[in-house]
């Protein structure tokens, strides 16, 4: 799954190209005086975005990944849950990855989050996606995230799952039918609901 900035009118995609979607919210928040790339924080949003592909994309990739034997399964999910884990340490004082202030760091952690939850999942069983929802800030993080208008708005699920489904040649396992995040909700819920559910 990428990042897609499609226009709200006729449904075109315009690009997928993260550069360029990053910089056209830096134009939206700009109005409102919301900077998404700090002074003298380049290089900590380059090593969010690598710590993604690597320690969550990847890991949840091997995870999933069909035809590989159980133990190098669980050898990638230990490694996911370790990624998640720090993030959980780090959001638990924090309101953004980087601290108090949205950066494009949190852009680059909520579309993993999503791809996570919404294609990742798919090829997981569920008592690993039991596992990965054990982090409630992070998840109550990306709730909050997906409540903001200029992430929600755009957030088309549908196509994300078309995509998904026309190119995927995994197989579909048991944690598919265990969603994290109601992300079409503009109202976090807890995630002490969302466990209840699986018990």
């Amino acid at each position: 799954m990428a990042p897609v900035l499609s226009d709200g009118w006729t449904g075109r995609i315009v690009t997928t190209h993260t550069p360029d979607i990053l910089q056209d919210l830096t134009r939206r928040f700009g109005a409102s005086g919301q900077r998404l790339y700090p002074d003298g924080a380049d290089a900590r949003i380059e090593a969010v975005d690598r710590f993604c592909e690597q320690d969550i994309n990847a890991a949840a990739q091997r995870a999933g990944q069909s035809g590989t034997d159980m133990a190098a399964r669980e050898t990638a999910l230990t490694a996911l849950l370790r990624g998640l884990g720090e993030l959980e340490r780090r959001l638990s004082s924090a309101q953004h990855v980087l601290g108090g202030e949205l950066s494009a760091a949190d852009v680059r952690l909520w579309v993993t989050l999503v791809q996570l939850d919404t294609v990742q999942r798919w090829h997981l069983d569920a008592a690993a996606v039991y596992r990965i929802t054990g982090h409630p800030h992070l998840w109550s993080y990306a709730r909050r995230l997906a409540a903001h208008p200029a992430f929600a708005s755009h957030l088309d699920l549908d196509g994300i799952a078309r995509r998904h489904h026309a190119h995927c040649g995994g197989t579909e396992a048991a944690g598919a039918a265990v969603r994290i995040v109601d992300w079409a909700s503009r109202e976090p819920r807890s995630i002490a609901v969302v466990k209840a559910t699986r018990n």
